[in-house]
């Protein structure tokens, strides 16, 4: 895809003052360095890897179905599938434990939507949002939490592959073995960044995706039905063992 303009990269590189996600691969506009980092980052999403991932991404879907089982009220799907998204992003690219409880502005979602509103405030209201001091400063913080998660993750990781321990079951422990195996090539602060992209890509992006195909399918009965047989058919007898190759066809 075309590269948009810097103004709407600038807002998710760095929020007011505070670095975000710097000059990570989804906002690079330098071919080279763009060109540099998926080499290293397209690595993580090989099927090779991808297939040691199901099981996390089908233990957060076994606690969001059980979840579903036990409520008695009415609930908010949308707000659901941002617990989902953000869980399973978690689990599955950094071996995180997220609740799908929303806990204030202090857990991993609570600091992720702050940094989109900060971002979506500096895209559509640069000069309103800088006025109001208090939520300035709650966005530099939730930014800089975020981070700090990522450099911790990074670190103990990369604890493990120099003593040659096992790494955790996620998709950025690869990205992190690829790097190594380069020779270290990236910086602290640009794997940093590349942690934050794979929050912002890997979280809003999966939950409006699965927002948009709930809303067609209940808008779309046939197509519903069809989706429920191919279902039941391509995966009726899968196993955690076999759901990757069941998944894609194979």
């Amino acid at each position: 895809t075309l590269p948009q303009r810097s103004t709407y990269y600038s807002p998710i590189s760095f929020l007011y003052g505070q670095r975000f996600a710097g000059g990570g691969s989804a906002i690079q506009t330098d071919p080279v360095k763009h060109d540099k980092q998926r080499r290293i980052t397209a690595m993580a999403y090989h099927k090779k890897h991808l297939s040691q991932l199901c099981d996390g991404l089908l233990s957060v879907a076994g606690r969001w179905m059980g979840r579903l089982e036990n409520y008695s009220e009415w609930i908010i799907m949308c707000d659901m599938l941002d617990y989902v998204s953000i869980s399973a992003t978690c689990k599955v690219a950094f071996a995180l434990e997220v609740p799908f409880e929303y806990n204030g502005d202090t857990d991993v979602r609570g600091m992720v939507n702050t940094c989109f509103n900060g971002i979506k405030d500096k895209l559509f209201n640069p000069l309103g949002c800088t006025l109001h001091l208090k939520k300035v400063a709650k966005v530099r913080t939730a930014a800089k939490a975020l981070r700090e998660i990522g450099e911790t993750f990074i670190r103990e990781t990369y604890d493990k592959i120099r003593n040659g321990e096992p790494l955790p079951d996620a998709m950025f422990s690869y990205v992190l073995q690829e790097i190594h195996e380069a020779g270290g090539s990236c910086s602290l602060e640009e794997i940093i960044d590349e942690f934050i992209v794979q929050f912002v890509a890997g979280t809003e992006t999966t939950a409006n995706l699965m927002k948009f195909v709930l809303l067609e399918i209940t808008k779309n009965p046939h197509v519903y039905e069809r989706l429920q047989a191919e279902i039941d058919r391509v995966m009726n007898n899968t196993t955690p063992e076999t759901y990757y190759n069941d998944l894609a066809g194979d």
